[in-house]
């Protein structure tokens, strides 16, 4: 299939992995069996999806430093590494504040681009499915579904949609010369 795709669309990246929260041992054993068939080059992109229990900025950096550190061993690092999906939920046992879900995910940005963790993000989701639903699936968006429960606007901005975008005016193409920790 790789071959047959880039022959028609060279410049078409073909993403593999793709995996569910990060799982690095499940992801050594798949490096493992890509190394000893010698199927290294049938992808451009390593991809996975961040979605972590523990969702701190410390947290994601080490599993992708994890990730890469193995893809590594396996002479698989020359693939870039995207969070292809990644997010919180708004709703559900797991949910979190419409306010902790922008922290979430700018400090997931923010941290990624200062330790150099992935070479694209992709934030899931831009809309919530159903604003009436509190199924966790249904409210990881950063706009609402529907007409906002503060404002009556239908598809009103979530503080993420606003963090997110105060985040890439302010910085910009900034690039990051040292990271620097706030104990708070």
């Amino acid at each position: 299939v790789y071959t047959a795709v880039k022959d028609k669309c060279p410049d078409f990246k073909i993403v593999g992995g793709a995996t569910a929260n990060v799982p690095v041992n499940w992801l050594k054993k798949v490096f493992e069996g890509i190394a000893a068939k010698g199927k290294g080059g049938l992808m451009d992109v390593l991809s996975v999806h961040p979605y972590i229990a523990d969702p701190t900025a410390d947290a994601l950096v080490t599993r992708a430093q994890s990730v890469e550190s193995a893809a590594a061993k396996y002479g698989l690092s020359k693939y870039p590494l995207w969070a292809t999906e990644f997010g919180w939920t708004t709703s559900g046992a797991e949910g979190v504040s419409p306010k902790r879900q922008a922290q979430i995910i700018t400090s997931y940005y923010l941290a990624a681009n200062s330790h150099n963790a992935f070479d694209k993000m992709f934030i899931y989701s831009y809309k919530d499915n159903n604003a009436a639903s509190d199924e966790k699936e249904m409210q990881f968006g950063i706009i609402k579904a529907n007409k906002s429960d503060v404002l009556d606007v239908p598809c009103a901005a979530k503080p993420a949609y606003l963090a997110v975008s105060n985040m890439n005016v302010q910085l910009g193409g900034a690039v990051p010369t040292k990271v620097i920790y706030d104990e708070d």
